[in-house]
């Protein structure tokens, strides 16, 4: 943790952010004056490998004293930069928000009680994420359910675009509701440091316009099964310990 912390935690590997109404010059002087005896440090480490690409599904089941079940399916996706990133935060929309969800007729039938979808924006890779609860504690309730959803990203129609605006319009609001405040502001500001572009706080916006309802199909192709995880969670008991 010690040999960790002197090679990351360094003022070579640092961003410091302010916000608010400021003298600029001034603050620039309280950060040399505040770190000037702390040393610069070594340039850090360069990822040198990469994880290799996924040839398979990934299959996982977990049993535990629970009276529910629930179905989690992962896809390899995109990194936060990625056009294609915002795509999937209007996926996630598309898919579960509202009375004209793609899967509210399924929450309406006999099997799936809810689906909930996400997909956070990261500096590397990350997983576009659905979970799925039942009404049935069951494996083949799961495996009934896993198919429903992958029969609705198979043939999945793009939206109206009319229903794209509204979409659009709420991801939009929320962005801005997020950098309303100074500590919003400094957070997201951070956040779009760590994806790997400061300005991305407002170039996401230019993006999100641009976003048509083909993109949505277009990408929905693109959650391939043999590049997916999927996550059984069912009753059962606890194994006894050795």
């Amino acid at each position: 943790l010690q040999q960790f912390h002197k090679t990351y935690y360094i003022p070579n590997n640092a961003t410091y952010t302010f916000v608010g109404n400021f003298d600029p010059e001034e603050v620039k002087n309280m950060v040399e004056d505040s770190f000037k005896k702390i040393p610069r440090g070594e340039d850090i480490p360069e990822m040198y490998t990469k994880e290799p690409p996924q040839m398979g599904q990934r299959r996982v089941t977990i049993e535990k004293p629970t009276k529910t079940s629930l179905l989690g399916m992962g896809f390899k996706s995109v990194h936060g930069m990625h056009r294609d990133a915002i795509v999937n935060q209007v996926m996630c929309m598309y898919l579960t928000d509202g009375p004209n969800a793609l899967v509210e007729p399924l929450r309406k039938g006999n099997n799936i009680h809810d689906v909930m979808a996400s997909f956070e924006r990261m500096k590397d890779p990350y997983l576009f994420n659905l979970w799925i609860s039942t009404n049935f504690a069951t494996k083949k309730s799961l495996l009934q359910a896993e198919k429903e959803i992958l029969n609705t990203l198979k043939n999945m129609k793009p939206p109206t675009e009319e229903h794209l605006h509204i979409m659009k319009s709420k991801l939009k609001h929320s962005w801005e509701n997020s950098m309303e405040s100074t500590r919003g502001m400094a957070s997201e500001v951070n956040e779009a440091i760590a994806r790997g572009n400061a300005f991305d706080i407002y170039e996401r916006f230019n993006i999100l316009d641009s976003i048509q309802p083909e993109d949505l199909v277009r990408v929905a192709k693109q959650f391939d099964t043999r590049q997916s995880t999927i996550v059984h969670v069912l009753p059962g008991e606890v194994p006894p310990k050795a």
